[in-house]
């Protein structure tokens, strides 16, 4: 019985001791950082940024229309990376288009998914996506509600919509056609 107890504490002394950390290559995740920003609309919408990596590191911009104003840093834990890249998979979002444009009077958004092989690039109008993205990006809008975070003086995002730099137009190399105006 004693040489049972001495080989279970053994054991448990070892895993405790043992590395946890995170291993990145290890995850299934195809995700390695998500950009996103919202801005503006003729209401209350929020001037937001919010960047996540594969590193576990959160930043967060609120501007006009959020509770937490200035600029936030923070870390997530492997389970929110983890649900988060589940979440946005869901979306199917390697098939989505680059611009969903049809509306003018709802939220902006400008969003950056960083994978293994590319960077999609991602320009809405809120009421133009599908609703899948839709749900997942106003999850995305209110983590960091939830989070601890620690204000800093000032961060540097690959997004530009959050400052109110007005609507972003298509990538160059999209072909945009406007509507056509039936007289």
């Amino acid at each position: 019985m004693t040489l049972r107890i001495i080989i279970i504490l053994s054991i448990l002394t070892i895993l405790s001791c043992a590395d946890n950390r995170y291993d990145v290559s290890k995850r299934k995740n195809h995700i390695y950082k998500i950009s996103f920003a919202t801005s503006g609309c003729y209401g209350k919408c929020p001037f937001l940024a919010i960047e996540i990596d594969s590193s576990l590191s959160y930043k967060f911009y609120g501007g006009r229309y959020t509770q937490r104003q200035g600029f936030f840093i923070g870390t997530i834990t492997k389970e929110f990376w983890d649900s988060l890249n589940d979440k946005f998979e869901q979306t199917n979002f390697e098939h989505l288009d680059t611009l969903y444009n049809g509306t003018i009077d709802d939220m902006a958004i400008e969003c950056y998914i960083t994978n293994r092989q590319s960077k999609k690039l991602l320009y809405a109008q809120e009421m133009d996506l599908p609703d899948s993205v839709r749900i997942f990006f106003y999850w995305l809008m209110d983590t960091y509600k939830i989070l601890e975070l620690h204000k800093v003086d000032t961060l540097a995002f690959e997004t530009k919509i959050q400052f109110g730099q007005g609507p972003i137009p298509p990538p160059k190399n999209m072909k945009f056609k406007p509507p056509r105006i039936e007289e």
